[in-house]
């Protein structure tokens, strides 16, 4: 150990730590304290007392701004000691110093602040250094917030030393500053447009291609035209704003990093006010798609005829809807964005059928089926015909995008009069009988646990996907297409236990996916995590946490697949209805498949392709489902109708004991529908006369 031996520096941050403004809160006082302790235990050497601590305080979910507090206060000596120390404790001070980040980038917008930092940045009276010094300041504490203050000194009222000493500012700011200075551009000062397009000329930023291009090209005023035609010259572009525009909005789209790095990314969106640039806060998930459509935007200004724009706006639209649909899910609140996902799917609509299928095609070529996905169900009910979009996805990889195209090719039959194509029938006849499997990812490094616990949660039918460490849980947890639950180890060797369970808690997309601990204590674990973790578990012999946590009904993706097998039997049923779907024996199987174990959503269409399609062989697994009184109405009806489509093509189809089950629904005291459906069965089946007479006084009498 090094610094943390030094009392002189453990007593001064106690000390700064009482000084702290957020001591009134209870909470607070917990967290100061708890880190106090630790900072003691580890000065005197007692490492796993002190680890013990601080992975207590973690456990109890420090604020944004209580961590913020605890980095303000606490001296910059104590947080480099605890990285030296390695291990947890390493983990631990990033953990709380990222914490802190967070904070920090909330008071990035502090314009008091950035106006006394603008004020010395911009004073040619002032000392150099200090100069230097409050641009460094902007930089690392206010960033993209500062280009709004210095953008005044760039206006034709604004001449002389300032405005200079202010263009120099923003330059030292660099790639900080680019998206403000870009929303600037569309201030009507043309001295103003000129010093932004020299700015961002001197910068360099790849990002600017596309709007310097467009100012040399457009501009009115020569001398913008000059200044930005400078920038170019000096970066070494050539080519036009058209298909920069078009690549841009494409490179935000797919996250590339010569857009969007880690420091590239924002909660803010910029754009031009009454005299200057206004930020909109924005989901910080919606960024990259919000950031494509505007490039779209601005490439179809330059050619309203450009389907790649066009393509480009409807890909990047349908995207933000499906991510507010997920947040709002996830309990955000998505605030004054929750009107624009309302408005998209005019948007999306009024791009019209090529644009949106080259959109598609798109989505096909990159595999991102959640964008391909929505588009399918956009076109379904728009298209006239199948489309080059649909078919790629029909032949995807991806089982949810074939699916959704298989299911939107259908509609277009349904309403253009065409028979379905064997594919198409096929396909939609797998996404009904594809069973929603319940998923579980372990994250343990304690191997001979984690492949006791997998083992027996695969002997429940449950797929299992196990990794050793905590980065790579979040990865997987992140890229799986959708979880039911996750156990998590109480100690991993890369990253605490804590930070993996704050990530999950924190992604929208994962937040409710519930967490059952993997640890030797569980009463310490349930003080330790509280409501934040479903349960714990020791070993695998007590999984019913586990049990319980998959009872719950699927969410997320996992209802989007239930809901994409309900559409896709809807659409079946109603293709064998009307003759434009011919039902193979590989087709009545799979939709076989489906009619027991799964919700009415999905069972009910299910029986009605069986109403349609089926034959002697479903008979019986459809009068189980009549005579079940555990299963719904709904269910229960569907399958008596089933089984009088089945009887009206073939009336020696049932059994004399099937039949008897029958009447025996028929006189029961089951709801209205279910017994007129079970009658009308009886209506079209070959049955004995004695039989049919003895169900007929049973109905008299029970009407009695």
């Amino acid at each position: 150990m090094t610094g943390l031996r030094r009392t002189f520096c453990i007593v001064a941050a106690l000390a700064a730590l009482e000084a702290s403004p957020w001591i009134s809160s209870a909470r607070a006082d917990e967290v100061q304290d708890t880190f106090s302790q630790g900072v003691d235990l580890l000065q005197r050497g007692r490492r796993e007392e002190s680890l013990a601590v601080f992975k207590k305080l973690l456990g109890m979910s420090p604020t944004q701004e209580q961590a913020y507090a605890l980095w303000k206060s606490t001296s910059s000596e104590i947080w480099t000691d605890l990285l030296v120390e390695g291990g947890d404790f390493q983990l631990i001070a990033k953990r709380l110093m990222e914490l802190s980040m967070t904070e920090r980038n909330a008071r990035k917008a502090d314009k008091d602040a950035i106006l006394e930092l603008v004020k010395v940045a911009t004073d040619d009276g002032a000392d150099p250094l200090a100069r230097t010094q409050a641009i460094r300041t902007l930089s690392s504490e206010h960033g993209e917030y500062s280009a709004q203050m210095l953008l005044g000194f760039l206006t034709s009222e604004q001449q002389g030393e300032r405005q200079r000493l202010a263009m120099h500012a923003l330059i030292q700011l660099g790639p900080d500053v680019v998206v403000p200075l870009m929303a600037g551009l569309h201030s009507s000062d043309a001295v103003q447009r000129r010093n932004i397009a020299l700015v961002l000329g001197s910068i360099g930023d790849v990002r600017t291609t596309a709007v310097l291009q467009f100012l040399a090209a457009m501009d009115a005023d020569e001398t913008v035209k000059g200044a930005a035609s400078e920038g170019l010259s000096r970066m070494k572009i050539k080519g036009d704003a058209l298909h920069s525009f078009l690549k841009l909005g494409n490179d935000y789209f797919l996250g590339h990093d010569n857009v969007l790095s880690d420091d590239m990314r924002s909660d803010v969106i910029w754009g031009w006010g009454s005299n200057n640039i206004e930020a909109t806060p924005i989901p910080a998930s919606l960024y990259s798609s919000e950031m494509s459509k505007l490039c779209y935007l601005h490439g179809l200004h330059l050619d309203p005829t450009s389907n790649d724009a066009l393509a480009g706006l409807a890909r990047a639209w349908c995207d933000e809807q499906q991510k507010l649909a997920r947040l709002e899910a996830a309990g955000t609140d998505v605030g004054p964005w929750k009107a624009r996902s309302e408005q998209a799917l005019a948007a999306i609509h009024a791009v019209g059928i090529d644009g949106l299928d080259l959109a598609l095609s798109w989505s096909v070529k990159t595999g991102d089926s959640t964008t391909g996905g929505a588009l399918c169900r956009v076109l379904g009910p728009l298209a006239a015909s199948p489309t080059p979009g649909l078919n790629a996805a029909l032949a995807s990889h991806d089982g949810a995008m074939r699916s959704e195209a298989a299911v939107a090719l259908g509609m277009i039959a349904l309403h253009s009069g065409n028979a379905a194509s064997e594919n198409v029938v096929n396909i939609l006849a797998e996404s009904v009988g594809r069973e929603v499997a319940r998923i579980a990812l372990v994250i343990d490094a304690d191997a001979d646990r984690a492949a006791k616990v997998g083992s027996a949660l695969g002997e429940s039918g449950v797929f299992v996907t196990t990794v050793a460490k905590g980065t790579l849980g979040l990865l997987q947890a992140r890229r799986a297409a959708g979880l039911d639950v996750i156990l998590l180890a109480d100690s991993l060797p890369d990253v605490t236990t804590a930070q993996v369970l704050d990530e999950l808690k924190g992604d929208e997309h994962l937040a409710k996916i519930p967490v059952v601990l993997l640890a030797a204590n569980a009463e310490e674990a349930a003080a330790t995590y509280g409501d934040r973790i479903q349960g714990s578990i020791a070993n695998a012999d007590d999984m019913k946490p586990v049990q319980d946590a998959l009872s719950a009904s699927m969410t997320g993706d996992r209802a989007l697949a239930e809901d994409l097998a309900a559409r896709a039997g809807t659409v079946l049923g109603q293709l064998c209805h009307s003759g434009r779907g011919s039902c193979s024996p590989g087709v009545i199987a799979s939709v076989s498949s489906a009619i027991s174990n799964r919700p009415d959503s999905v069972s009910v269409p299910a029986l009605g392709i069986l109403s349609s399609c089926g034959g002697a062989e479903q008979v019986g697994s459809v009068v189980a489902i009549l005579a079940d009184e555990a299963r719904s109405e709904g269910a229960r009806s569907a399958a008596g109708l089933a089984l009088a489509g089945i009887l009206a093509r073939n009336s020696s189809a049932a059994s004399a004991e099937a039949l008897a089950q029958v009447g025996a629904v028929a006189v029961s005291a089951a709801p209205v529908s279910v017994r007129e459906a079970a009658s009308r069965a009886l209506a079209l089946a070959k049955m004995d006369a004695a039989e049919r007479a003895k169900i007929l006084s049973k109905l008299q009498m029970s009407a009695k």
